[in-house]
């Protein structure tokens, strides 16, 4: 048999008490579920936009301070104005500690990728010792005075059998200039997945300017939650506007370098999307409702930047 909310009132002290208990991602979602009663509650908030917001925080601050005796003898109406500030205010903490953990959870996942960058570095450092060893001599031989032919010959020597693998650690190498680790993020990813989905399917971003790039791109990955495709088709008649994708992600997120790309991957697309959420969302978007006003300067530690 299926359990079912009983829809009472949170008393202050408890919603005071859960909006303060959030210290990881498991427990922002309990604390969600838990004040989903003072959502319930919250029907209506809009009859406080037109009331200045230190004003709404003075009537919650008020009815913080008042126990459940004091709070009874005040008139009714007061005594209403009083509940649905302090709701309206706990209500806005919770979606503003949702949203802060999303962007702690993606600096988080970059932070270890960097990690494995610089790991990765220290591993390979002897094949690039020895790489660089090789470009030296083939510039050695250029300087030389021989024939054409004899240059070619030497240099064909410098190199020997290691054409092959010396091209794969070029390009391996290549990937990850400018201390790009996006190839490197998805493991670190995997496992917080369905939360931070389940966080965005709560915390509702909207735009605060006529540019919402971000925000269609989400629309367009979210009914792939589930999927396990690897590729997901652009619609030709319906183009998504990929200018948010920074360089570095580019040929990750489209398969090529393709400015008109027919298709992206689902996984990269998905962390470069919430990665720039960093530097795009947070600082054009808020949470309805709630007073998150938390800038990210551009350059910080977004996954995508």
């Amino acid at each position: 048999m299926g359990h079912q909310f009983v829809r009472e009132p949170l008393r202050a002290e408890e919603a005071h008490r859960l909006a303060n208990a959030c210290k990881s991602v498991e427990e922002k979602r309990i604390v969600w579920t838990l004040l989903d009663t003072a959502l319930r509650v919250n029907v209506g908030a809009e009859a406080f936009d037109a009331i200045s917001h230190v004003k709404v925080q003075n009537f919650a601050a008020e009815a913080k301070s008042l126990d459940a005796a004091r709070m009874l003898e005040i008139q009714p109406q007061k005594h209403y104005t009083l509940a649905a500030a302090l709701i309206r205010a706990q209500v806005a903490r919770t979606l503003d500690d949702l949203g802060e953990t999303l962007i702690k959870r993606m600096t988080k996942i970059h932070h270890k990728g960097q990690e494995a960058l610089a790991d990765y570095r220290r591993r390979q450092q002897r094949r690039t010792d020895e790489h660089i060893t090789v470009l030296h001599n083939l510039v050695a031989v250029t300087k030389g005075r021989d024939t054409a032919r004899k240059m070619l010959a030497a240099m064909h020597a410098v190199v020997g059998d290691q054409a092959e693998q010396i091209f794969e650690d070029c390009e391996t190498h290549a990937a990850y200039a400018g201390d790009n680790c996006a190839s490197l993020l998805w493991r670190f990813y995997k496992s917080h997945r369905q939360t931070l989905f389940e966080l965005l399917g709560e915390v509702r971003l909207v735009s605060t300017s006529r540019d919402t790039l971000v925000q269609d791109a989400l629309e367009f990955v979210r009914p792939y939650w589930i999927s396990r495709r690897d590729w997901l088709a652009l619609d030709p008649d319906k183009p998504l506007d990929l200018s948010w994708v920074p360089e570095k992600w580019w040929k990750l997120v489209t398969g090529s370098s393709n400015r008109l790309p027919t298709q992206v991957d689902r996984r990269q697309f998905e962390l470069c999307l919430l990665g720039s959420m960093h530097t795009l969302v947070v600082i054009q978007s808020r949470v309805p409702g709630c007073s998150f006003s938390r800038r990210i300067r551009s350059g910080s530690a977004g996954v995508a930047s």
